[in-house]
C-alpha cells in the first residue's frame, strides 16, 4: 500500500477517531483506578478540576475574594475531594492532597461558579466537554468537516486537558476563533479575543496582529469586550476580588521564580533556563525569546497579509509565538498548538512538504506527552526549542 493511499482523508479521520476514543477509554480507566486506589488507601488522584470545583464552592458561599484565602480554599478543597470520592476517602488521604492555589482573575468566576451546583463527577465531565466546544468550532473552520473535529480531539493536548480538567482547550479555542474569524467576522473575532481576559497573557499578540493586519474593527471589539467583562465582574462580584487578584500576582511571580511551581511542567523559555540559571538570567533569556517571537510574527504578517494562500502560515505563527512569548504556561496550555498545527498541516498538504517538515509538526504535536517526562529525568525542557523550530519552519514557508 502506498503512503498516498495510507493517508487519505477518510483514513486520517478514522485513525484520529480511534485515537480520540482511546483517550476517552483511558480517561474512564484512570478515574476508575483512582477510585479503587482510594479504597485501597494507596493514594489520591486529585486533578486540576478539584481546584476549580473548590473555587466554585468558595464563590457559592461568598465573598468572592475568599478564593484567594488559603484557609477558605483549603476547607473547600476538602469538601470537593469528599464529593469526588465519598466515604472511600479517609481524612488522612484528604489532607495529603496539596492545595490548588487560585491564580485566576475574576472574569473566570462566571464560568466556574455553576460547578458548585453539580456533583464532582458530572461536573468534571461537563466542564471538560463545554471547554472543548470553542476548540472544535475553530478546528472545523481550519479543516472543514469531520476531519477537523477528529484531529482536534486526537491531539495529545486534548487528552491532557480533559483528563486533568484544565482550561487549555478553551484558551486554544478562543485564540483559534479570534484568528479564523478575523477577516469575515471581525467583531466576533474581537469578542473571542476579548474573552481571553480570563487568561490575559495569551492574548498578548492580538493587539499587534490586529493593528499590523489593519483589522481595526476586531481590535475595537476586543477592547470593548474586555471592558465589558471586567466591568460586569466588578458589578457582580465587587472590586475586592480584583484587588486580591492583583495582590496575588506578585506571590505567583515569586512562586514561579523559586520553583514552588514545577518548572519541568512549564513549556516556556523561562522555565527551561531557570532549570539551570538564576532567576534574573532566566528572565533575560525569556525577554530575548519573546522579542524574537514577536518580531517573527510581525515579519510574517507584514510579508503575507495580502497573500491569501499564506493565511494558514501567518495564523499558525501567532499561536506558536504566543506560547514562546509568555513566561508562565503549563503543559495543558500546549492545546494552543492544536490550531497552529492544523493550519500548518493544511499548508503542508496544500503546497507540498518534505518529510522533515512533517516530522517537525509531529514532534511539536506530541510535546504534551514527552516534554514533562524529558524535563523530569534530564533536567532539560525541550518545549521552547521544539516550538521555536516549528515557528522557524512556519517562517520558512512564508517565503517559499
Amino acid at each position: 500500500m502506498t503512503s498516498g493511499r495510507l493517508w487519505t482523508r477518510e483514513r486520517v479521520v478514522g485513525y484520529a477517531t480511534i485515537l480520540a476514543l482511546g483517550y476517552l477509554a483511558l480517561v474512564v480507566l484512570l478515574n476508575v483506578m483512582a477510585q479503587q486506589q482510594v479504597r485501597d488507601r494507596v493514594g489520591v488522584l486529585a486533578t486540576d478540576y478539584t481546584g476549580f470545583h473548590s473555587g466554585a464552592l468558595v464563590l457559592a458561599e461568598g465573598p468572592a475574594e475568599a478564593v484567594f484565602d488559603t484557609g477558605r480554599l483549603t476547607a473547600a478543597q476538602h469538601r470537593a475531594l469528599e464529593s469526588r470520592y465519598g466515604s472511600d476517602l479517609s481524612p488522612e488521604q484528604r489532607d495529603s492532597v496539596k492545595l490548588f492555589y487560585w491564580r485566576y482573575p475574576p472574569p473566570i468566576f462566571f464560568l466556574v461558579r455553576p460547578l458548585a451546583e453539580l456533583p464532582a463527577v458530572p461536573g468534571y465531565v461537563l466542564w471538560g466537554v463545554v471547554l472543548l466546544v470553542p476548540l472544535v468550532l475553530a478546528a472545523t473552520r481550519i479543516v472543514p468537516g469531520a476531519a477537523g473535529i477528529a484531529l482536534a480531539l486526537a491531539m495529545p493536548a486534548t487528552f491532557v486537558n480533559f483528563m486533568f480538567g484544565q482550561n487549555g482547550a478553551l484558551t486554544a479555542g478562543l485564540i483559534g476563533l479570534g484568528l479564523v474569524l478575523a477577516e469575515r467576522r471581525p467583531v466576533l473575532a474581537g469578542v473571542a479575543v476579548g474573552l481571553l481576559c480570563y487568561k490575559p497573557q495569551f492574548a498578548v499578540l492580538f493587539p499587534l496582529v490586529f493593528l499590523v493586519g489593519g483589522n481595526f474593527r476586531a481590535f475595537a471589539a476586543a477592547a470593548l469586550t474586555v471592558a465589558a467583562v471586567v466591568g460586569l465582574s466588578a458589578a457582580v462580584f465587587g472590586i475586592a476580588p480584583w484587588l486580591a487578584f492583583l495582590d496575588s500576582v506578585s506571590r505567583t511571580s515569586g512562586h514561579l521564580e523559586e520553583g514552588n511551581v514545577a518548572w519541568t511542567m512549564m513549556p516556556t523559555a523561562f522555565a527551561a533556563l531557570r532549570l539551570w540559571l538564576p532567576a534574573a538570567a532566566a528572565h533575560a533569556g525569556q525577554a530575548m525569546v519573546s522579542l524574537a517571537a514577536v518580531a517573527t510574527v510581525v515579519w510574517i504578517w507584514r510579508r503575507s497579509r495580502h497573500e491569501p494562500e499564506l493565511k494558514a502560515v501567518r495564523n499558525a505563527a501567532v499561536c506558536l509565538a504566543t506560547l514562546l512569548a509568555v513566561p508562565f504556561a503549563f503543559l495543558y496550555d500546549l492545546a494552543i498548538l492544536t490550531p497552529a498545527l492544523l493550519w500548518l498541516g493544511r499548508d503542508l498538504v496544500d503546497r507540498g512538504a518534505a518529510r522533515w517538515e512533517w516530522l517537525v509538526v509531529v514532534m511539536t504535536g506530541l510535546l504534551p506527552f514527552y516534554a514533562g517526562v524529558v524535563a523530569k529525568f534530564t533536567g532539560g525542557q525541550l518545549s521552547p526549542v521544539v516550538m521555536a523550530a516549528c515557528l522557524a519552519l512556519t517562517a520558512r514557508r512564508a517565503i517559499r
